[in-house]
């Protein structure tokens, strides 16, 4: 099975037919694809004679090959970029084992005078100089926009004018692809990150905070940002970063209700500990449908929050969320209610487990030592239960846990200040 194929394109009406060979081959394979232009034009070739980063060719073309593995990218195939100069064969065949490329997929390549040959002299040459082996497939020219439909105007958004334009409905969020809902629901826990169940503080969501939640380079994000807003699923404020439509709010609810309907399912029904059941949500909730979704909750008995804390959207569309507080700016003195967690970390879940500090949980700021130190604590009442430590009971006595801990911990005043 190949791992990672290189695919030179040629940024002509052929690529299509190597793109839709390729889509099925690396969906199949699992392989990641190595996107390969070489600009072979005058300038390409002496761009560094010229003193030029690159020529306005070289400009187009990645673009262009930007573009595709955005789009790529988006139905779940991995994709990256190579812009090479020069001679068109040996580029290819250097570039195949540079990039650690187990295959080469190639249809007519580069020269226009031979584009009614079966296959061109490059892909004839890399066959001969290649030591990765060539997949070769018939050219068939289909109609393409011309070259220059990438250099239009832009607005302050940076994003592209006449697309988004001429979109008059926005796509319906059943057709989403996972990626997409990945973003959409990344974006969204950024809005509310600072103050859950608060819609009048929604955060921007910058590239680089989506990069993190997602956990890949913010050099991919950009693109993905461009077709988020072409279906009108995100706007964008220039210098700040992306807030959600309201198009694109209701799909990351969609989203987001069934992942935490799957964490509650997992918890109450199968008895998994609330430290494994984000992950296994993860992988779970793109390939659930709305109809299991409703039923899993049915079968639990509606609930309105999943293990974490974390309110769960209604069917309708709906977040019923509470305005809370992080821990850390919790006054000395007070006593408040937890209600939610961060989900992400499962050592942090399970010592805030075996410390007490669960959703229901009533804790009273104790102390708080200067110059970011420690915040003491004591807990007055337990809260959920079946999410406890597996060694055993919770601790007693007071506790003390660092600022960074008590900013993912957060709650809601339940008394006033007692002695």
């Amino acid at each position: 099975m190949y791992k990672r194929i290189l695919v030179p394109l040629e940024h002509s009406p052929y690529d299509e037919t190597i793109l839709s060979h390729v889509r099925k081959l690396a969906g199949h394979c699992g392989a990641s694809l190595v996107l390969i232009h070489v600009a072979d034009g005058w300038a390409a070739r002496n761009v560094r004679q010229l003193h030029l980063r690159e020529s306005e060719e070289m400009r187009e073309d990645r673009e262009y090959l930007e573009e595709i593995a955005d789009s790529l990218e988006a139905d779940g195939v991995e994709a990256e970029c190579v812009l090479a100069a020069g001679s068109p064969g040996e580029e290819i065949a250097d570039a195949a084992t540079r990039e650690g490329c187990d295959l080469i997929a190639m249809t007519t390549h580069g020269h226009r005078f031979l584009q009614d040959l079966l296959y061109g002299s490059v892909a004839n040459e890399v066959r001969h100089i290649s030591r990765v082996p060539v997949l070769l497939v018939r050219g068939e020219r289909r109609p393409s926009p011309p070259r220059q439909s990438l250099a239009i105007d832009h607005d302050s958004s940076g994003l592209d004018v006449d697309r988004r334009c001429s979109m008059n409905t926005v796509k319906a969020v059943h057709s989403l692809t996972a990626p997409v809902e990945d973003y959409l629901k990344a974006i969204f826990e950024i809005e509310v990150a600072d103050s859950p169940g608060d819609p009048d503080r929604l955060s921007v969501a910058g590239t680089n905070e989506i990069a993190q939640a997602l956990g890949i380079a913010p050099a991919s994000v950009t693109g993905m940002l461009r077709r988020l807003a072409d279906q009108g699923l995100i706007s964008y404020e220039r210098y700040r970063g992306v807030r959600l439509s309201d198009a694109g709010r209701r799909a990351a609810l969609r989203t987001i209700r069934r992942h935490r309907v799957i964490e509650a399912y997992l918890t109450k029904a199968l008895g998994y500990p609330w430290d494994r059941v984000h992950e296994e949500a993860e992988r779970l909730e793109h390939a659930a449908s709305d109809d299991l979704i409703d039923r899993m909750a049915s079968a639990i008995g509606e609930p309105t929050t999943d293990p974490h804390g974390a309110p769960i959207p209604t069917r309708e569309g709906t977040l019923d969320a509470q305005r809370l507080v992080a821990l850390v700016d919790v006054d000395v003195g007070a006593v408040v209610r937890v209600r939610q967690v961060g989900d992400r970390d499962p050592e942090r879940l399970r010592y805030l487990a075996e410390l007490g500090i669960t959703p229901g949980a009533d804790v009273r700021v104790v102390a708080r030592a200067p110059f970011g130190g420690p915040i003491t604590l004591r807990i007055m009442s337990e809260g959920s239960a079946g999410l406890r430590d597996v060694r055993g009971a919770v601790r007693s006595g007071d506790c003390a846990i660092g600022p960074t801990l008590a900013a993912q911990v957060f709650v809601e005043t339940h008394r006033s200040r007692e002695a």
